[in-house]
């Protein structure tokens, strides 16, 4: 699985009044109307168990130029926000100030799925941070930077199913 590249996201929610954040990397979009998302949490990090206790999370989306941050959300949960470098939004979650997509969100469900937990949840607010810059990617067990492309003739990816 690690050939097949995902963004680098930190989820965060605030408990007890103390930022509790992990990190993601595989986040999905699950649906348009209405907005969902899902990524896959790690269940023997105990901020999944923690995060899953907060009505409202935020998702902060690296940009390709924030390793320092990757590393430090590697730590143990007690050093993960240690930077600084985040702010509480208007709807009381921690945000990364390098976030270049910040997303609010709010648990609908959670399944065990193997050795992870697929979180998926209802999309309360967007914010784009930063349209120019690109996010910081994993693929084959490395950080790396995902390239702008070429739109879709569209403007927008649409799968084709079928024949």
């Amino acid at each position: 699985m690690s050939r097949l590249p995902v963004g680098v996201a930190v989820v965060s929610g605030l408990v007890g009044g103390r930022p509790i954040g992990m990190l993601v990397g595989t986040l999905m979009p699950v649906s348009a109307a209405p907005p969902i998302v899902a990524y896959c949490a790690d269940p023997e990090d105990p901020a999944t168990r923690l995060l899953s206790t907060c009505a409202t999370t935020s998702l902060s989306v690296l940009p390709h130029f924030a390793l320092g941050t990757y590393r430090r959300f590697s730590l143990p949960i007690d050093d993960r926000f240690r930077g600084g470098d985040w702010h509480e939004s208007s709807w009381g979650t921690p945000v990364l100030d390098a976030a270049i997509t910040v997303l609010q969100l709010s648990d609908l469900q959670r399944v065990a799925a193997g050795d992870h937990v697929v979180v998926l949840c209802a999309v309360q607010d967007v914010t784009i941070c930063a349209p120019t810059e690109a996010p910081l990617t994993l693929f084959d067990g490395r950080v790396t930077r995902l390239e702008a492309g070429e739109l879709a003739p569209s403007g927008r990816w649409r799968p084709h199913f079928g024949g």
